[in-house]
């Protein structure tokens, strides 16, 4: 299973006209199979398949784990960052959540939930690319320094 990074520019000081963007983003075409992804190992813990979770739909026609992103903001604009590490956790094998938005110089803390030994792999190109074990209840907090999306597989 994966889960994805977007470590986003942060824009400081804001012009008096400035407002907020909120919106959400709904599938108008045919609906999607989800596919199955068969766990080859540690069936105790992982199950035998898992959804490929690619795109979730909800019963609204919602679609869960969008980032949209400005590709030429204002120079002013600005995004509040968390104060506190985004944290993703491996719950029965599965990253949970899938996709985290931190800003540059944010920390995604990579926890384990599960009984046994995982690896956090990092398919980063502009940040520095990682590949780290992981035992049950252990943290490993990643800094992430230029803006990227980043794919981190187990």
């Amino acid at each position: 299973m994966i889960v994805w990074v977007a470590a986003c520019g942060l824009m400081t000081a804001g012009p008096s006209w400035a407002a907020a963007i909120k919106g959400s983003v709904h599938l108008t075409g045919a609906g999607l199979e989800q596919k199955k992804l068969p766990v080859t190992v540690d069936h105790s813990v992982c199950g035998k398949e898992k959804e490929v979770q690619d795109v979730l739909i909800s019963a609204g026609r919602g679609i869960r784990n969008v980032v949209v992103s400005l590709q030429n903001p204002p120079p002013d604009a600005t995004w509040k960052a968390p104060l506190s590490p985004v944290q993703v956790d491996q719950q029965q094998c599965v990253f949970v959540p899938r996709v985290v938005i931190v800003p540059v110089g944010g920390t995604v803390e990579f926890l384990n939930s599960d009984r046994l030994l995982h690896n956090i792999r990092g398919r980063a190109t502009v940040n520095r690319p990682f590949n780290r074990t992981q035992p049950k209840g252990r943290t490993i907090p990643m800094v992430f320094q230029k803006a990227e999306v980043v794919r981190v597989d187990c």
